[in-house]
């Protein structure tokens, strides 16, 4: 069964347009460094934005910037009355600690849920912001009708914005669920024996069959 988000992606835009005027949405994207695929993506959110009505703001800072210099940008951008929400483009240069970068952020202005509070909140059951892709996941296949209570689901991948939170919310809907990665044994047969599969691996093609 081949699922399009299309239709579901033009109702949420609808949704944003109310907010953003009723909210005055403004999101910062705090980007380092030059990545082809990382400022692709950027580019994605800013058409987005621009098609409902959010202030997209990208701060683009140097490779070679300083995480102190990267957690000041944040922490002004928290006290930003403008900036509604933040996001922190990934990945990181190899020398900044993305743990400590992320968690500078105002938790009630991360808009992946990756904050430590709200990734806390996830796992305690706990309203809050959930991460982008999992949410997503989830919206989709209800969207479809496709029953996931009491389903086999097999996710692949383990990362913590996308495979583990997805993880705990499918279990949260009450699904039965095997968190696999890359080192896992015998990953096709765990393949063949769910009802749902979600590849999160970050890798296209890595699962054939």
């Amino acid at each position: 069964m081949l699922i399009y988000g299309k239709e579901i992606r033009e109702r949420i835009k609808e949704t944003v347009r109310t907010d953003a005027v009723a909210y005055k949405l403004g999101m910062a994207i705090v980007m380092v460094g030059e990545e082809p695929a990382s400022e692709a993506y950027v580019k994605g959110i800013q058409k987005f934005g621009a098609e409902t009505g959010v202030a997209v703001h990208l701060i683009k800072l140097p490779g070679d910037t300083s995480e102190d210099v990267i957690i000041k940008t944040i922490q002004q951008l928290n006290n930003n009355q403008d900036i509604t929400g933040i996001m922190i483009q990934k990945p990181l240069p190899k020398n900044i600690n993305s743990n400590r970068v992320v968690n500078t952020m105002d938790y009630s202005k991360d808009v992946e849920g990756v904050h430590n509070y709200n990734l806390g909140r996830l796992l305690n059951q706990e309203k809050g912001i959930k991460p982008c892709t999992p949410k997503a996941v989830i919206r989709i296949l209800k969207e479809h009708n496709i029953p996931i209570e009491g389903k086999n689901v097999v996710i692949v991948g383990r990362s913590v914005t996308v495979g583990s939170p997805l993880s705990v919310m499918m279990t949260s809907e009450n699904a039965t669920v095997t968190l696999c990665h890359s080192k896992t044994v015998n990953l096709t047969d765990k393949i063949r024996q769910a009802d749902i599969v979600i590849a999160a691996m970050g890798k296209m093609n890595y699962i054939t069959e």
